[in-house]
């Protein structure tokens, strides 16, 4: 995205939520471009980024994981080609100038010349592809899309100066490590923080909430299994336990801490359903006390 614009995402933050919905009906528009069935839709997760490599330097842009074709209003499944990446990048280019230009931020003049660029500034790759079996790669992909503005492992400090090692060396500097006042690196994280109740992760078309909510109501009143593509039912629901063990996982995958492991190493299980508030009480009442430490006296 050229600089120019990327400075109105800076002053007004509520822009990118209107850049990840300008991504969507871009995806949408193109898988539906041909189809008779103008209800099918695409799903779309996309994850709004507002730092580059560089330190995290304000380069807002957006992650996205789509579906490789449509589901129609009963949840089939139609595989589709990927649309061309050329194609995808002048759509949303031009959906985003015209929204700027919607919004106020840019006069028709300056939107003229903006879309006169040999060079738009903007850019879509979509050449990575995860396969349904491969869970491990879907989970390094998700990773990836919500990964945080700076890696802890490649920053440093010397007490007087904070360094950060890029990924790749800077095409026009030459330079692989910025080196900033601790102030100042302080700053350029501080600059992505989001608004309060601002939702960084979005999710449109079939994998909107809304939409997988209908489609299990409109399942639920015919009594009919959802199935896929080819026809085969899909997994069977998890059940409350299984999902609670689920949950697990995922917390130990983001905090790197299992919650179901004691401090003993074991792994914690159900043993009983205490009800009675007497005994509830008398086994609170027996929680050992944390021992006082001894404090030198004052003025030692």
């Amino acid at each position: 995205m050229p600089k120019r614009l990327r400075l109105f995402f800076l002053y007004d933050r509520q822009l990118l939520g209107a850049l990840s919905r300008c991504a969507w009906r871009t995806v949408r528009d193109l898988y539906r471009a041909g189809l008779q069935d103008r209800h099918a839709r695409p799903g779309m997760v996309v994850s709004i980024q507002t730092y580059g490599d560089r330190a995290a330097n304000w380069q807002p842009h957006l992650h996205a994981l789509v579906s490789a074709g449509v589901f129609s209003g009963e949840g089939v499944f139609t595989p589709l080609p990927l649309p061309p990446a050329g194609v995808a990048e002048e759509l949303f280019r031009r959906r985003v100038i015209r929204m700027l230009v919607r919004r106020g931020r840019l006069e028709e003049d300056a939107a003229a010349g903006l879309l006169a660029w040999r060079h738009s500034g903007f850019s879509v790759h979509h050449a990575i592809r995860a396969e349904p079996d491969d869970t491990a790669g879907v989970e390094r992909l998700c990773r990836y899309l919500v990964h945080p503005p700076i890696a802890l492992g490649r920053l440093t400090y010397d007490g007087v100066r904070a360094s950060y090692r890029g990924r790749r060396v800077h095409p026009v500097t030459g330079q692989e490590t910025v080196t900033l006042d601790p102030l100042e690196m302080l700053a350029r994280l501080c600059q992505h923080i989001p608004p309060p109740g601002f939702h960084l992760t979005r999710s449109y078309g079939a994998y909107a909430n809304r939409t997988r909510g209908a489609r299990a109501r409109l399942r639920a009143r015919s009594g009919a299994t959802p199935a896929s593509s080819d026809g085969a039912p899909d997994l069977p629901t998890l059940s409350q336990p299984e999902r609670r063990r689920e949950w697990a996982k995922l917390i130990a995958r983001v905090f790197e801490v299992d919650p179901l492991r004691c401090r003993c190493g074991a792994t914690m299980r159900i043993v009983a359903f205490i009800l009675d508030p007497a005994v509830i009480r008398k086994i609170l009442q027996y929680r050992p006390q944390p021992k006082a430490r001894a404090h030198a006296p004052p003025g030692s």
